[in-house]
């Protein structure tokens, strides 16, 4: 019984351990399953994002045309050209996703621009426009800071190469000037769900650390300023410019545990982070892991009551059975001792007559074994006949006849018959 009690007990607190654990699993899962979805989606829109804004430079530098008339201002210098190009500079800036159009030559002096007040371009835009123009393929710069503005900026670089006979010279190029408050850090800081601590952020490698590129949801002045050393290892977005991806569990740059999924932004040195509070991705498996606690309450209330009432009725049945056998023993008792009486007071009736002793044995013999009737006969040596000598006073009452006969015949006797 005792094993039986503590098998149930084992296999109750095993099913709610596999129980608490496959719901917490899920929960866990479908937490992944939404930051690698939100991960993917924006680590694909962002890759997108610069190939549409390669494309737009591809499409100035495969033109001839607009390649000619710069060719001829940055060497005559003349107004009409000059005019032209803003013209056409003006048909690109309608696009929000630029700030400006800038036209520099090959040196990166800053030939033209939309905004007057622009004369130079930040340093990073001359080293990617050498690059450029010995290629003679349109890139996009980093994120940096520029002077005079709010923010990061970053530029679409398009070279400019005229044909000299046979040969392509390159006479400047195209710089377009791009915000990424228009769209590339509203779509890092947004977030499908309301929630208070997900959120999404984009970091490249810098030396032997890692860059924070956007503005983060718990701290403020980040953009291009917080760094973080790649040695420290738990941190997603350090495991991300090492090239890990997929699910990791670490802590994020304030040192609060949480649940990320990591994604390279292909074509691109950008990495993307997507993350949530391991506190609040669990927050509603707190009411689940109650109601579970409380049903393998429940459960252990319910054996106990079991068990207990099991137990109950057996102790039941078990005092009823000794008290039964207890009571059976002492009616045994109280009967030996009436017959040792009764035969002790036989032996001392030596004078009694006949009657009297037959009157003394039927009485005796009625009372210790509870039966009211009794009789003492003889047999005859045939067996076909019975001569009672004496019987008990409830005989004749209860018999068919209605006579005192001592002559039976044993086939007419009736009931005798069966003592007999």
């Amino acid at each position: 019984m005792i094993i039986v009690i503590i098998l149930l007990f084992i296999a109750v607190i095993t099913a709610g351990f596999v129980f608490y654990q496959s719901q917490e699993q899920q929960i866990k899962d479908a937490e992944i399953k939404d930051l690698t979805s939100i991960a993917l989606l924006k680590s694909n829109q962002i890759a997108e994002w610069r190939q549409n804004r390669l494309y737009d430079g591809q499409v100035i530098s495969s033109s001839p045309f607009f390649i000619n008339g710069v060719d001829h201002y940055l060497t005559f210098n003349d107004a009409d050209s000059r005019d032209n190009i803003l013209e056409r500079f003006r048909d690109m800036n309608v696009s929000p996703l630029y700030d400006n159009v800038l036209l520099v030559d090959q040196n990166g002096t800053v030939r033209l621009s939309l905004n007057p007040s622009v004369t130079s371009v930040h340093s990073q835009v001359i080293d990617q426009l050498n690059a450029s123009l010995r290629n003679g393929d349109p890139v996009l710069t980093d994120l940096y800071w520029a002077s005079g503005t709010q923010g990061p900026h970053m530029d679409l670089i398009a070279p400019l190469l005229a044909r000299r006979g046979d040969r392509s010279v390159p006479v400047g190029a195209v710089v377009y000037s791009i915000n990424p408050d228009d769209f590339l850090y509203p779509l890092i800081q947004s977030w499908p769900v309301p929630s208070e601590s997900a959120e999404t952020l984009l970091v490249e490698r810098e030396d032997d650390h890692v860059l924070f590129l956007n503005e983060l949801r718990q701290q403020n002045n980040t953009a291009l300023n917080l760094t973080i050393p790649l040695m420290q290892t738990g941190i997603p977005a350090v495991m991300a410019v090492k090239g890990t991806t997929g699910v990791f569990e670490g802590r994020d740059y304030r040192g609060v545990n949480v649940i990320s999924v990591l994604e390279p932004v292909p074509g691109s040195p950008w990495f993307m982070v997507a993350k949530i509070d391991t506190s609040e991705a669990f927050s509603s498996w707190r009411s689940r892991s109650v109601i579970i606690i409380a049903l393998v309450a429940g459960a252990f209330a319910s054996i106990i009551i079991v068990v207990g009432l099991f137990w109950q009725r057996r102790q039941k049945y078990y005092y009823r059975t000794l008290y039964a056998a207890e009571t059976e023993r002492r009616r045994e008792e109280q009967r030996n001792r009436e017959r040792s009486e009764t035969l002790l007071h036989l032996a001392e009736m030596e004078s009694a007559s006949n009657k009297e002793l037959a009157d003394f044995v039927l009485d005796a013999g009625c009372r210790l074994t509870n039966s009211p009737l009794a009789f003492i006969g003889v047999m005859s040596a045939d067996e076909l006949s019975f001569d009672i000598t004496a019987w008990s006073k409830a005989v004749m009452k209860d018999c068919s006849v209605t006579s005192n006969p001592i002559h039976f015949s044993i086939a007419k006797a009736g009931i005798w018959a069966e003592a007999v």
